[in-house]
C-alpha cells in the first residue's frame, strides 16, 4: 500500500519559497507572481483550454513510434486505440487536470504575472547563474551589465557585418578535408557541415550569490557554423582527459567529502577564476594540447597539425549578437555555451594546478575542481601564499578567494540541494494520511533516487526527520536493466500522456517515451536574447497567402525559410518569363514548372500571385524528421489551401475524425472571438520592430 493524500483534504496551494526568488528592483511584486517564480522555470503549468494542447506534436511523436512496426495491421490497431483515447479526452467538458485548486492558482498566477510585466516593461525576469534562483531586475541594469562585458576592447571587437556565411564556408572546407582524408565518414560529414547557421545571441545569468549581481555571459553556440565541428573536437579531447582534481557534479562532490576530516589548523576555502573562458590564453591551450598529444592521438586519426588547425579555427571564430550589434571575441575561448570552451579551459587549469601544487613548500590536504571553482583544504596560515601562487601562473588567469564561515562554504549548489531534500521530506510527512513511517520512507527514498540523490544523503536526512528509534535504513533498489532501442519525445499532457504510454507499451516495449513539458513557468520569463528573424529560422511549417483569393499554401522546410522562399520566387520568375515569351499553360516547359509545387500550379491555373513577403511561420519542430507529418496535419486542418490532395497522403485515414474534432475546437474559439492563452512576452522581445518575435526559445 502506498502513501496517499487524504481525499477529504483540500488541495494544497503552492507555497512561496522566498529563498528561490531575488527581487533586485524597488518594485512591489504581486504575491502570486513571487510564488509562481519560486517554483522555478521548469515547473509545469496546466493547460487552461483544450485548444492550446499540442496535439499535432503528440501525433507526430506517436507516428515516429508506430512506423517502426513493420506490421500494418498492428500499426492501424495502435492508431485506432490512440484516436479513441484522445477523442475521449477531448470529449470531456474541461481538462481533468484543471479541476483542482493548484491548477486554478497556476492559471491565475500566469495571468497576473503577464499583466504585471506588461505594466512594468522596465523590468525583466531571468534565471540565476547558480542556486536555481529566479532574479527580477531592472532591464536597464541588465543591458548595462551586458554592455559593460562586451565593450571590453581587450576581449571583444565590434563587427560591421555578419560573418556567418564566411565562417560557414570555412567550416565546410575543413569537413571536406577530413572527408577526403577518410578521417570521417559520410554520415559524420553530413552532420558537421553547416547550412542553417545564424549568429549566436548572447545573454547573461545574474550571479545571485554575489552582492553586485554581476552577469555570467552565455552564448548558445548551437546556432553557430562551428558548433558540430567544435563538439567533435571537444569529445576527442574529453576522452583523453583524466584529471584527479575534477568532479562531475554536486552529488559526486558530496560523496568525495563525506569522510573528509579537517584538522584544527586547516581551513576550507574556495578559489574562483575571474571570467575564466574569456581569459584563457590561446597559446596555453595549444601548448597543453601538444604536451598531451600522446594521450589525445589514441582517440583520433587526425594528425596533430591538422587537429591544432581545427582548434585554432574554432577559437578564432567566436562571435555573437547583442542588441543588433555583432561582436567578435579576440581573446580566450568562447563564453559559456560552447561545447569546446569547457574542455579547453579544463586542460589549461589542470596544467595550472599541477604546476602550482608542485611548486608549494607544503602539502594541500584536499583539492577538487568544478569548471572554474576550486574547493581546497589547506593550512590556515598558507591561504594568501597559495592564492598568490595561483595568480602568478598567468597574468590573465586571476583568482578570488572565499573562506569558510562557521564550517560552511557554499560550493556548487550543495547547500540548496540538501534543503530541497529536507523540504520534500517535510511536505511528504505533512501531506500523508498514513502513520506508517516505513511506507513514508520508502516513498521518499524511491522519489529521490529517481532524481539521482545519493543514498547516503537521503538516509542522513531521513534520520534527521524521524530519529534513530524509527529509522530503518533504506537501501537502493537493484534495478532490472533492460535494453532500450531508442527514446521518443512527446509533449506531456496530464492523464492523456499516461494513457498513450500504457497503450503503446505492449507493442513497443523497447521504446522509452520521454515526456516533455510544453508549457512551463519559463513562458513568463523575459526573452532577453535578440530575436531571430523569421527568414533565418529553419525546421518550420509556413503559410503563404494568395493575394487574389482567400486560399493559401502551406509548406515545410528544414533549410532557412529565406532559402525555401527563394526557391518559390525562382519558380514564379521562370513562369513569368515563359508567359512573357508566349508560352501557354499546356506547353511542356510550363507544365514542368507547374509540377514543382501546388503554389506554382495555382499561379498558372488562375493567374494569381502569392504574397511571399507575407509568409508566416505557423509551427516548428526541433526534429526535421517530423516536419512532413506536421505539414500534413496543418494542410488537413487548414480550410481553403491550394495544396494537392497528395500532400496529405502521409496521414492515415484513421486520424480523420480526430482532426475534425481538433479543427472544430480551434474554429469554435475563433468564432467566439476568444483569444488563445497569451504567450506574449515583455517588450524586450521586440527590440527591433523589423525583426520577427517568433523566434524559438
Amino acid at each position: 500500500m502506498e502513501c496517499e493524500i487524504s481525499r477529504n483534504e483540500p488541495n494544497e496551494l503552492p507555497s512561496l519559497n522566498d529563498q528561490a526568488v531575488l527581487n533586485a528592483t524597488t518594485k512591489e511584486i504581486p504575491p502570486q507572481t513571487l510564488t509562481l517564480l519560486s517554483l522555478g522555470p521548469k515547473f509545469s503549468i496546466p493547460y487552461s483550454d483544450v485548444s492550446e494542447l499540442p496535439l499535432f506534436h503528440v501525433l507526430t511523436g506517436i507516428e515516429a513510434i508506430i512506423k517502426q512496426n513493420p506490421d500494418k495491421q498492428t500499426r492501424d490497431n495502435n492508431r485506432c486505440q490512440i484516436v479513441n483515447r484522445i477523442q475521449n479526452f477531448l470529449n470531456r467538458s474541461s481538462i481533468p487536470s484543471n479541476n483542482n485548486s493548484t491548477s486554478r492558482f497556476c492559471s491565475s498566477a500566469v495571468r497576473t504575472t503577464r499583466r504585471f510585466l506588461a505594466d512594468n516593461p522596465d523590468i525583466c525576469i531571468v534565471r540565476s547563474d547558480k542556486g536555481n534562483k529566479t532574479v527580477i531586475m531592472e532591464l536597464d541594469d541588465y543591458d548595462r551589465k551586458i554592455k559593460q562585458l562586451v565593450d571590453d576592447e581587450n576581449t571583444y571587437e565590434k563587427l560591421n557585418r555578419d560573418p556567418t556565411g564566411s565562417i560557414e564556408s570555412k567550416n565546410n572546407q575543413f569537413v571536406k578535408r577530413l572527408m577526403d582524408l577518410k578521417l570521417i565518414d559520410a554520415q559524420q560529414a553530413y552532420r558537421f557541415k553547416s547550412n542553417t547557421a545564424i549568429c549566436p545571441r548572447i545573454y547573461g545569468l545574474p550571479k545571485a550569490h554575489k552582492p553586485e549581481l554581476s552577469l555570467r555571459p552565455v552564448v548558445p553556440n548551437i546556432t553557430s557554423p562551428t558548433y558540430q565541428l567544435s563538439k567533435y573536437v571537444s569529445n576527442i579531447i574529453q576522452a583523453a582527459t583524466n584529471c584527479e582534481y575534477n568532479i562531475r557534479d554536486s552529488f559526486t562532490f558530496a560523496a568525495e567529502i563525506k569522510h573528509l576530516k579537517v584538522p584544527e589548523d586547516h581551513v576550507i576555502v574556495s578559489f574562483d577564476v575571474i571570467s575564466l573562458f574569456t581569459n584563457v590564453p590561446k597559446e596555453l591551450i595549444l601548448r597543453a594540447i601538444r604536451e598531451d598529444w600522446d594521450r589525445i592521438k589514441e582517440h583520433t586519426q587526425i594528425n596533430m597539425y591538422l587537429f591544432l588547425e581545427i582548434v585554432n579555427f574554432c577559437l578564432d571564430n567566436s562571435y555573437f549578437m547583442f542588441r543588433s550589434q555583432i561582436y567578435s571575441q579576440k581573446f580566450g575561448t568562447a563564453t559559456m555555451g560552447s561545447p569546446l570552451s569547457p574542455i579547453l579551459a579544463d586542460i589549461v587549469l589542470n596544467k595550472l594546478i599541477t604546476t602550482v601544487v608542485q611548486s608549494l613548500d607544503f602539502v594541500i590536504l584536499f583539492l577538487k575542481k568544478y569548471v572554474d571553482d576550486f574547493f581546497i583544504v589547506l593550512p590556515r596560515d598558507k591561504v594568501q601564499a597559495t592564492l598568490e601562487a595561483f595568480n602568478n601562473y598567468n597574468e590573465r588567469l586571476q583568482f578570488t578567494v572565499e573562506e569558510e564561515n562557521n564550517g560552511r562554504l557554499p560550493f556548487l549548489d550543495i547547500l540548496q540541494k540538501v534543503n530541497v531534500v529536507a523540504n520534500f521530506i517535510k511536505r511528504v510527512i505533512g501531506l500523508t494520511s498514513t502513520p506508517n513511517v516505513d511506507q513514508i520512507k520508502r516513498v521518499v527514498h524511491a522519489q529521490l533516487r529517481r532524481n539521482n540523490y545519493p543514498p547516503s544523503l537521503i538516509n542522513r536526512l531521513l534520520y534527521r526527520s524521524f530519529g534513530s528509534n524509527s529509522l530503518t535504513r533504506v537501501e537502493p533498489e537493484i534495478e532490472d536493466h533492460i535494453g532500450i532501442d531508442c527514446y521518443v519525445a512527446l509533449p506531456y499532457i496530464p492523464q492523456l500522456s499516461e494513457s498513450i504510454a500504457k497503450c503503446l507499451k505492449k507493442d513497443y516495449p523497447r521504446i522509452k517515451i520521454a515526456n516533455q513539458n510544453a508549457k512551463t513557468a519559463k513562458t513568463v520569463y523575459t526573452k532577453v536574447k535578440d530575436p531571430v528573424e523569421s527568414m533565418l529560422q529553419h525546421n518550420v511549417i509556413y503559410n503563404i497567402p494568395c493575394q487574389n483569393c482567400d486560399r493559401c499554401y502551406i509548406g515545410m522546410t528544414s533549410n532557412k525559410l529565406k532559402t525555401r522562399l527563394s526557391g518559390h520566387k525562382s519558380n514564379i520568375n521562370k513562369l513569368n518569363r515563359l508567359l512573357e515569351q508566349g508560352y501557354t499553360n499546356n506547353d511542356g516547359a510550363v507544365v514542368n514548372i507547374s509540377n514543382k509545387t501546388a503554389l506554382v500550379d495555382h499561379c498558372i491555373k488562375y493567374k494569381h500571385q502569392f504574397g511571399l513577403d507575407q509568409t508566416k511561420i505557423i509551427d516548428r519542430s526541433l526534429a526535421a524528421s517530423r516536419l512532413p507529418m506536421l505539414e500534413c496535419l496543418h494542410i488537413q486542418n487548414t480550410p481553403s489551401t491550394v495544396n494537392y490532395r497528395t500532400d496529405t497522403e502521409g496521414i492515415s485515414a484513421i486520424y480523420t475524425g480526430l482532426l475534425q474534432t481538433i479543427a472544430t475546437t480551434s474554429r469554435s474559439r475563433i468564432k467566439t472571438n476568444t483569444p488563445p492563452p497569451s504567450t506574449s512576452t515583455p517588450p524586450i522581445a521586440r527590440i527591433n520592430q523589423q525583426q520577427s518575435t517568433t523566434s524559438p526559445q
